[in-house]
């Protein structure tokens, strides 16, 4: 689950290393690992990236006994950890015996840098002028299939 974790928020630093062009369709690009998947979903709008959906499923243990008040607070030391910023949106949810962690960036309506972030040395403006045909192209580079 950390290593998904890591995966997801390198997608999201990947938002702001790129330029270039891109058409107004949605890209969905997955990773499968041995125990966990990570399905991401770059929208765009015109050629800069508009919201950022990545969805992880880890199912390397049964999660299905997890209480609501285990999960809950799970999701709030993720929120925690991630600050509270306009523009970022966390969800957990046990689905199958797997946990599955839904955080959606707005990177447009973002007003500063999440704290999960910080520490790329991303500035706001990269984040809000990137294109997501370079974020295709480096997350295809990092093994992810994309369509």
């Amino acid at each position: 689950m950390k290593k998904l974790f890591i995966c997801g928020l390198l997608g999201l630093s990947l938002v702001a290393c790129s330029s270039g062009s891109s058409s107004e369709k949605a890209t969905v690009c997955t990773i499968d690992e041995e125990y966990s998947k990570m399905e991401i979903t770059l929208e765009p709008k015109g050629d800069k990236l508009k919201t950022m959906k990545v969805l992880m499923a880890d199912d390397s243990t049964d999660y299905s006994e997890i209480t609501d008040e285990e999960l809950e607070m799970l999701e709030g030391q993720l929120e925690s950890a991630m600050g509270e910023v306009d523009g970022v949106e966390m969800k957990l949810a046990v689905k199958d015996g797997e946990l599955h962690v839904t955080l959606t960036l707005n990177v447009q309506d973002l007003k500063e840098v999440p704290a999960m972030m910080q520490t790329s040395g991303l500035t706001l403006d990269e984040m809000q002028n990137t294109s997501v045909k370079e974020i295709v192209e480096e997350l295809e580079d990092s093994g992810a299939t994309c369509k």
